[in-house]
């Protein structure tokens, strides 16, 4: 039986496919959709795929090995850059973080302006930008600095990789759904269709009993707080 992406069967994909539609989005893209869906598979790891790439999302989702008050110390210092994207600052552990953000926020304003690509660190030159889209990449830096200092506040242990699936595949479910709110407003109901899409999505790459719909409206919950 061919899968989609080496992963998924017909009957798992075209679940995926109805719950994402169920939101209602306009103008849903497939190829959009297996393209974001192929990210999660290379912050897995997952054998099938081995690209250079999915190296790069591994070591995203490791977060290469930093505490979260070494990470914030990175992120205090892009604030205080002239330019925080600067590749210096803006470093291999951060990036993916912020180009979630910044597909969140200004994936469908670039759609709107039929830009070809999508927002991505590497595809902002921030010498070009508005002050005001200037204080918009600020402040979602500093929203990924306000997760990383509950990390420190509450003694929570590092992330783990199902942890950095399920972070990934909400972002998914943000550009794909056209979710309004935040991500951390997406709802841990274990009926909720972002849960079901999050249960099918991940569970071929960890056991069951961690990506059950129970364990994982738990393990978002979480996350949440």
């Amino acid at each position: 039986m061919q899968r989609r992406l080496g992963v998924y069967d017909k009957q798992e994909f075209d679940k995926l496919l109805a719950l994402v539609k169920s939101q209602g989005a306009p103008r849903f893209n497939v190829k959009t959709f297996l393209r974001l869906l192929r990210e999660v598979v290379e912050v897995s790891g997952y054998p099938l795929v081995n690209t250079e790439e999915a190296k790069l999302w591994r070591l995203i989702s490791e977060e290469a090995d930093l505490l979260p008050g070494e990470v914030i110390k990175e992120l205090n210092s892009m604030l205080a850059a002239e330019n925080p994207l600067r590749q210096d600052l803006c470093s291999v552990h951060l990036r993916g973080r912020v180009n979630a953000k910044l597909r969140n926020r200004w994936g469908p304003r670039w759609q709107r302006e039929g830009r070809k690509t999508i927002p991505r660190v590497d595809a902002i030159i921030w010498s070009e930008l508005t002050q005001s889209e200037q204080c918009e990449i600020r402040e979602m830096i500093k929203d990924i600095r306000r997760y990383f200092l509950s990390f420190v506040s509450r003694h929570r242990p590092r992330k783990s990789k199902l942890d950095a699936l399920l972070d990934e595949t909400a972002s998914l479910w943000l550009d794909q759904s056209r979710w309004h709110g935040d991500i951390h407003e997406l709802p841990h109901s274990e009926n909720s269709r972002f849960i079901q899409f999050a249960s099918i999505a991940l569970g071929p790459f960890a056991d069951a009993s961690e990506t059950s719909r129970k364990a994982l409206a738990r393990r978002w919950q979480r996350r949440k707080q």
